[in-house]
């Protein structure tokens, strides 16, 4: 027997995108885990990285997080095995047939989980009922998840994308489980929130994010300091150009929370709760901080009913 295809591991696998791994992910990820139970194989998921409508059309897709928390939440998910599939001109030209030998010769396959919607292989030919087919001849069993509803709308990533870039936080956050983010390191800035007594991080993401529309956000902020110890703190965030001032770049901005340190070089991860406000031009500074202190008034407000909630579900 070939080494190779000895040495290959058992797994039950579930292949996809996985952006922002949302409530419909986590069905996949926890029917991937019952089945690779009870066939005695790794769960696993593979997952497509970059989108492909990047490589396919050089379209430019923000996304909700980067591949690395996309294996990090799976892994949370119950996931033993995370493995990157990567989406590239070749790949997408396979045939389905193709692709399936391309797994199978990765994997010892006992069971494939997917969408209803799940297609692969080149023009996208390769659907559920080509898996079903293929399965019943090499040996597989295949399992289709139906999608996640959430207040009659289905969980989907392109979904809660559309809402983030809009500006509705909530729904977002109602579809994914939890509160959309970003991450971005601290580098220098204007310094005009110091001198208004509301001194800001200014972040350039570290990826290609999702970001909200212009406006003024309620959000937390978690970050390592410099000795690597685990910060938390409320923020306000301010995302646009500054039209009060001058109409500069779009920018990122937090206003930290009964906090002041020096932040630069730092990475920020900031977790989007609320929409405050859209973006406005004053007439002038003093009723920019009026409307500055309605920000951080509105933020511990919805700080201290999150934390309310918190206690009430039993944590500390």
């Amino acid at each position: 027997m070939n080494p190779a295809v000895a040495s290959r591991p058992r797994v039950v696998l579930t292949i996809g995108k996985f952006d922002g791994v949302h409530l419909g992910h986590r069905v996949l990820a926890a029917t991937t885990v019952e089945r690779a139970d009870a066939y005695g194989a790794e769960p696993t998921a593979m997952v497509i990285d970059p989108h492909p409508a990047e490589v396919l059309s050089g379209v430019r897709v923000p996304l909700l997080t980067t591949f690395a928390e996309r294996a990090n939440a799976l892994r949370d998910a119950g996931l033993a095995r995370i493995d990157r599939l990567r989406f590239d001109g070749a790949l997408a030209l396979l045939s389905p047939a193709a692709f399936l030998d391309h797994l199978t010769s990765r994997y010892e396959l006992a069971g494939v989980v997917v969408g209803p919607d799940f297609a692969f292989g080149q023009d996208r030919a390769g659907d559920v009922a080509f898996l079903q087919r293929a399965g019943s001849h090499r040996g597989f069993e295949l399992r289709v998840v139906e999608p996640v509803l959430i207040q009659g709308e289905r969980v989907a990533s392109g979904l809660i994308r559309a809402r983030v870039a809009r500006g509705d936080i909530a729904a977002a956050a109602r579809l994914l489980g939890r509160p959309p983010h970003m991450r971005g390191r601290v580098v220098a800035g204007a310094r005009r929130g110091r001198t208004l007594g509301y001194p800001t991080a200014n972040l350039e993401p570290v990826a290609d994010y999702v970001i909200p529309a212009d406006g003024v956000y309620a959000c937390t902020v978690r970050w390592l300091d410099r000795e690597g110890r685990p910060q938390r703190a409320g923020g306000a965030a301010s995302i646009g150009t500054r039209p009060t001032f001058d109409d500069g770049p779009r920018s990122v901005e937090v206003h930290l929370l009964d906090r002041s340190e020096d932040l630069y070089g730092l990475t920020l991860t900031v977790d989007w709760l609320a929409r405050l406000r859209g973006e406005q031009r004053f007439a002038d500074v003093s009723d920019l901080l009026v409307a500055m202190a309605g920000d951080v008034a509105r933020t511990r407000t919805i700080l201290a009913a999150l934390a309310d909630a918190t206690d009430d579900e039993g944590y500390s």
